[in-house]
């Protein structure tokens, strides 16, 4: 006997299927959370927001029952249409796992933050370390609103998640970008990983460009063997600053540009004396000597 398929109740669907379904309506666009927000329905109103632009969010009391397909409540209880991620610890953190079964940038970016929103938002004890909750109040207590509140936790969110994006992207450039002989360079315009460049084997970045001037950085390897640029005073020009932990070496950075034409020695010049150096003693300034 044939039986005819069983329809699943809104009632019985999972958070999960109800944020999934309403992301994927593309005539749903009411986002309500309640009243007076606290972290989670801040940091969750504006990830939502960011995963759905044009959103139209709605502050109401923590009791309203939210229902309809074209709605979403985060941090919120009533209706068939809310998430409050209580077997998560938070509806930040249900958010997060939902998208991570999208894209593992959700994950990458956020979720770190959702398990502490998920120790915060359980009513367990923690160290908020990350402040979630210390921001809310903050911006409360200088005269927010809760439109406002969101506001903000919306620009750190969609910031720090295309600052992951940007990340990623740079780090599968770096997998490709060339190192001869232990050195890797950076040009302007080049967004390279030093982190990918110094696992990957490079012992020493040259970052040279019109932007900013020259600069060369040292691997954790390589101090660990007894490498310092420390022992390059007097081989660098004179003017060149020279880190005291002797990571580091530059005639400019970004945080303190200076024109390349007055760095006193060309990219290949530097180049070579570097490669010479890697080739000497790590040990003292007497490396060259000999």
């Amino acid at each position: 006997m044939d039986t005819e398929p069983t329809q699943v109740l809104a009632s019985e669907r999972t958070e999960s299927q109800v944020l999934n379904s309403w992301i994927d309506d593309p005539d749903a666009n009411r986002l309500f959370t309640h009243q007076h927000v606290d972290a989670d329905a801040a940091f969750s109103a504006a990830l939502v927001r960011i995963i759905k632009p044009g959103t139209l969010l709605n502050f109401v009391p923590a009791n309203q029952t939210i229902e309809g397909d074209d709605s979403i409540g985060v941090d919120m209880l009533n209706g068939d249409q809310t998430v409050k991620g209580l077997e998560d610890g938070s509806a930040f953190g249900l958010i997060v796992a939902t998208m991570a079964e999208r894209g593992t940038v959700w994950r990458r970016a956020f979720g770190k933050w959702a398990n502490q929103i998920n120790l915060t938002d359980s009513g367990k004890w923690c160290r908020d370390s990350v402040l979630f909750v210390q921001l809310v109040r903050a911006w409360r207590r200088v005269g927010l609103d809760d439109a406002s509140i969101v506001d903000r936790a919306y620009e750190i969110l969609s910031g720090h998640l295309e600052y992951v994006k940007a990340d990623l992207e740079s780090r599968t450039a770096s997998e490709q970008h060339p190192i001869n002989d232990g050195i890797a360079i950076i040009l302007d315009g080049q967004d390279v990983s030093r982190y990918v460049l110094f696992k990957r084997g490079a012992r020493v970045i040259i970052y040279h460009g019109e932007s900013f001037g020259q600069c060369i950085m040292l691997s954790k390897n390589e101090m660990k063997q007894g490498r310092s640029f420390g022992e390059l005073d007097g081989l660098l020009p004179d003017h060149w600053f020279i880190h005291p932990a002797g990571f580091l070496a530059a005639h400019g950075t970004k945080k303190a540009p200076q024109p390349l034409s007055t760095s006193g020695i060309s990219l290949e010049n530097l180049n070579s004396m570097l490669l010479d150096w890697l080739n000497t003693s790590p040990f003292g300034k007497s490396g060259f000597e000999g």
